[in-house]
């Protein structure tokens, strides 16, 4: 018994001894835990703190707002509250906080976790944060009576106006004064928010891009087509082609007027000028359709309706209420109820052809790329259909967040796939396929559920990057992870050679699957939408992006604001003229889908003499029009008329490769004219200048190895490797400048037959002509992109005369003059007697501006001093010399004259001065006085500049934008530019941009 008890009581002791050794254990991991996590957040704390370092030190211009860092995507204002919102999917915003007058917080629900990590801190003027650390200090979103302060560094997207002692008052102006009168054109009453303001300024937005794009492709269809008489600008879609093409049988449609009869007869004779021009070759499915291999001219009524809808477009967003047009300000968005059936049958027509076309063609062009990859990643080819034809043509993974390209790019810096990069004979020919299929093997990676969580986790980091740099440490430690799981698929990738896409084809391994209907076909499409499509066939492809990356954008923002109103219970209902704008989710989601296929169109072989033609007058030759016309048939005929037989091609396939299939040449032929581009490019001042520019960007982009002017050097025939770069612009400068067709005659087309040296000769004379087609492209496209600035200058000046005009009750009316706008803001009396026994001070005059930019003292009285000069004939000039792209149709009439080229802004406002000074028959003192500068410097006059901007002094910000070099392009803007700005205090700190 005895021992019974002792060895319970040794059990028991054993087993106090364990409990007390696994509570000690248990203790000891606590510690160690709550160690581990005081060292984690530590680490995180200096981590963060060494971002926050990094961030101050790094380039404004670069880094990240902190704001945006910590999650917050947007801060609106409702009544006397504040409402934050974090950043959800895509670009919802997802409300997150409620800061109240008091000064009281307020976490709301939310349907979904969102990526908020602000530290929230009350505190009232004089008193001071609680000890925290300077990293979470930096982060801090500070309330000030119930405001939001944020760091000095961050602008949040606002474009009320707010002082400090103002804020309870805000939300009721703006700068133009013009909010209540948006509200109410717009949604028909006012409100006490900055929500829907923000709102319209997106549509206002769109209005101002078409402004843009319209004007051009305009401009395009007239330049190319050599018509004089910009017809497109008169067409009206309230004809039908009927009443068009024979007025005189439809009198009534023209009241009966003999003159507007007579005036529609003569439109019709150039329209029909137009279609027999070969030249709308150039433009290719917008004017012709195929059938098999040939290529047909669509019916003159096909044209006319696109002409049509083109020029209605441009006379909308140029002058949005036309009399006599049938163009009115809501036109646009009525083309369901305002377009003739013709017109939407035209759209249908065109929208579908190229619907069917992808559909149909999907998996005969795309096979090889599609069999490898079922095999590579072993799903079968009817399986993965569906998802590789929404990766190449819907591109949906372009909005994850993140940039594929971008890992792709890092990937192949890696050792084992540089070979792509860097072996141009076995790489040349198949690269971009490559990259396709290493660009859908990373999408492929992101598909499975924890795919999901690893691109949410990617966007997420990338969000709360500071800095350009913390981006690229997030993107490389991503592609290791992405190089670890699906290296072995790459390098099988990098192994797929040419020889490889005949086996793959759809000859050898055909594709049986049906596509479900992915794209919509025209009929469950928009008019908007199509109309944007007939847009687009007359743009070139960075244009189409631009133009319908920034619709996108502006459809998902209001979008965005509508949900967002619609959680704070506020009205979201348009006025029925504008009710198009509640589909924005519809739209944007239509317009995403054009984006994946709106390409630039390919000219049509029925314009190949006329392109031959171009492409010599290019290069520059002596021949007269009708020596040239006879060497383009010789191109593809013998003296006898029989096609040319195979060997017989040589130079033609030159100047066919070299110079009409390179885009920058389409380009140029849409903005100019062959033989002036070629006189352009004789002006050494202006072929230097652009040879710096490619030279200076190339260097501040900070690529590794050789740069542009040293290749181009080098494979010219650039003989000191060690020359300094403006001797090796300076020899580039001289083969440019003497450019002639003449010197390629003697160029061996074939390489079989060709020895070294006329091989080497060969790739000297390609990168001659790719050099040379390089620098008239930068130089024209800047010239257009400066034009584009003043378009929508005025545009918006169209806009606002009649928005002042609703809101005073009084019409103001552009026509008499364009000044007249900034006249009746700044209650400038134009009778100079009256205008003299004006006894009030400048700051009376400046307290009765009507708006908030003139009530400004300085800038009331720079701009009163500015009309006294004013010459309404120039200043109409200059409108319509904008208007109508004269500067770039003109560019090389004036283009000797100038002294030197500092900047693409400088060169540009040359031009356009001395095509005033041709124009302008019987100028005031002033303008005569800045003429007499412009021939003395031989540069552009800054002070006629100022004068010619007048029109857009009622909203300063925009004035300044336009008429100061160091404003209009920071980038652009030369170093004695920037540092004679320095000196200049602005008057704003909010710069409108325009």
């Amino acid at each position: 018994m005895k021992k019974n008890n002792a060895r319970a009581k040794r059990e028991a002791l054993k087993q106090q001894q364990k409990q007390k050794w696994e509570k000690m254990e248990e203790t000891r991991k606590q510690q160690e835990e709550e160690k581990a996590e005081m060292e984690k957040q530590k680490a995180q704390e200096e981590k963060k703190q060494a971002e926050l370092q990094q961030w101050q030190t790094s380039d404004p211009k670069t880094r990240k707002s902190l704001v945006k860092a910590v999650g917050v995507k947007s801060a609106f204002q409702v009544g006397s509250d504040l409402y934050l919102t974090a950043f959800g999917k895509g670009n919802t915003a997802v409300l997150e906080k409620k800061i109240a007058a008091d000064g009281t917080i307020t976490t709301l629900p939310k349907p979904e976790a969102a990526a908020f990590s602000a530290q929230l801190q009350i505190h009232t003027k004089g008193q001071h944060f609680n000890s925290v650390s300077s990293a979470r200090e930096a982060n801090a979103i500070q309330i000030l009576n119930g405001r939001i302060q944020i760091p000095k560094e961050v602008c949040l997207s606002n474009p009320l106006y707010q002082k400090e002692k103002e804020q309870k008052t805000a939300c009721k102006c703006d700068l133009l004064g013009l909010k209540g009168t948006l509200e109410q054109r717009y949604f028909g009453t006012t409100f006490d928010d900055d929500i829907h303001i923000r709102l319209i300024y997106n549509i206002l937005d769109i209005e101002k891009i078409l402004a843009e794009y319209t004007t051009n492709a305009v401009f395009a269809l007239d330049n190319v087509s050599g018509n004089a008489h910009d017809f497109l600008g008169f067409l009206t879609t309230r004809n039908s082609y009927d009443t068009f093409i024979e007025p005189e049988k439809h009198p009534e449609q023209f009241g009966n007027k003999l003159d507007l009869i007579q005036k529609v007869r003569r439109q019709g004779d150039d329209f029909l000028a137009f279609v027999d021009n070969k030249r709308i070759g150039y433009f290719g499915k917008a004017f012709f359709y195929q059938n098999g291999k040939k290529e047909f001219e669509k019916s003159d009524e096909e044209i006319y309706h696109l002409l049509t809808l083109i020029g209605s477009l441009r006379q909308w967003v140029t002058h949005s209420e036309e009399k006599g047009t049938g163009i009115t300000r809501t036109w646009l968005y009525k083309l369901e109820d305002i377009l003739l059936p013709e017109y939407q049958e035209t759209m249908d027509i065109n929208y579908n052809d190229i619907v069917t076309e992808l559909t149909n063609n999907f998996t005969k062009t795309n096979a090889p790329n599609l069999n490898f990859l079922a095999e590579l990643l072993d799903i079968p080819v009817k399986t993965m259909a569906e998802s590789y034809f929404r990766f190449v043509i819907t591109k949906e993974y372009k909005n994850l967040g993140f940039c594929i390209k971008t890992l792709r790019e890092i990937l192949l810096e890696r050792r084992e796939l540089s070979d792509i990069k860097e072996n141009h004979a076995v790489y040349d020919s198949i690269r971009s396929k490559l990259y396709k299929m290493m660009d859908f093997v990373l999408v492929h990676a992101y598909e499975s559920e924890k795919g999901k969580k690893a691109a949410e986790q990617l966007a997420s980091s990338l969000r709360a990057a500071l800095t350009e740099e913390g981006k690229e440490t997030i993107y490389l430690h991503e592609a290791e992870r992405l190089w670890k799981m699906y290296g072995d698929k790459l390098l099988k990738i990098k192994d797929f050679k040419g020889s490889q896409v005949d086996a793959y084809s759809y000859k050898n391994k055909p594709i049986d699957v049906q596509l479900p209907p992915i794209l919509k076909p025209a009929e469950e499409v928009t008019c908007f939408t199509k109309l944007m499509y007939v847009l687009t066939m007359f743009l070139d492809g960075k244009e189409i992006n631009d133009l319908l990356t920034t619709l996108i954008n502006k459809f998902d923002n209001i979008r965005s604001f509508l949900e967002t109103m619609e959680q704070l219970e506020l009205q979201t209902a348009f006025v029925e003229d504008y009710a198009f704008f509640s589909q924005s989710q519809r739209l944007c989601a239509e317009i995403t889908q054009l984006k994946s296929f709106a390409r630039m169109g390919k000219p049509v072989s029925d314009a190949k003499e006329v392109m031959m033609i171009d492409a010599v007058q290019i290069l520059g030759t002596n021949k007269t029009e009708e020596e040239l016309q006879a060497m383009a048939k010789r191109f593809f005929k013998d003296e006898n008329g029989n096609l040319l037989k195979k060997g017989q091609h040589g130079m033609r396939n030159f100047i066919a490769s070299n110079v009409i299939s390179n885009t920058r040449f389409h380009y140029l032929i849409r903005y100019g004219k062959p033989d002036k581009l070629h006189k352009l490019a004789q002006n050494e001042a202006v072929v230097k200048f652009v040879l710096h520019r490619i030279a200076k960007n190339q260097k501040k982009q900070g690529q590794l190895g050789k740069n542009q002017i040293d290749r181009y050097y080098e494979t010219c025939g650039g003989k000191r490797t060690s020359a300094a770069t403006e001797e090796k612009i300076d020899f580039l400068c001289d083969i440019l400048t003497h450019m002639n067709y003449d010197q390629f005659q003697d160029v061996k087309q074939s390489d079989q037959k060709a020895t070294p040296q006329e091989r080497r000769d060969k790739e000297k004379y390609k990168a001659i002509i790719s050099l040379y087609l390089t620098v008239l492209y930068l130089l024209v496209k800047n010239l257009v992109n400066i034009n584009a600035r003043y378009v929508i200058g005025f545009h918006c000046l169209e806009r606002d005369a009649q928005l002042y005009s609703q809101k005073f009750e009084q019409t103001i009316h552009l026509n008499k003059r364009y000044t007249v706008l900034t006249e009746a803001i700044l209650d400038y009396e134009m009778d100079e007697k009256k205008r003299k026994k004006d006894v009030r001070t400048v700051y009376e005059k400046a307290a009765a501006a009507k708006n908030r930019h003139l009530q400004s003292v300085k800038w009331n009285c720079k701009t009163r001093e500015n009309l006294e000069k004013a010459d309404g004939t120039a200043i109409r000039f200059f409108r319509n010399t904008v208007a109508h792209l004269g500067v770039v149709r003109d560019v090389d009439q004036y283009i000797d004259s100038i002294r030197a080229v500092d900047s693409y802004f400088g060169l540009y406002h040359y031009l356009v001065q001395k095509t005033l000074e041709a124009e302008v028959k019987s100028p005031n003192a002033a303008t005569k006085t800045y003429f007499e500068k412009l021939n003395t410097y031989r540069t552009y006059c800054k002070d006629f500049l100022h004068v010619l901007c007048l029109p857009f002094a009622y909203c300063i910000p925009r004035y300044k934008n336009l008429s100061v070099e160091q404003l209009f392009d920071r980038n652009e803007a030369t170093a004695e530019a920037k540092d004679e700005w320095q000196t200049v205090k602005a008057a704003d700190t909010e710069l409108v941009p325009v």
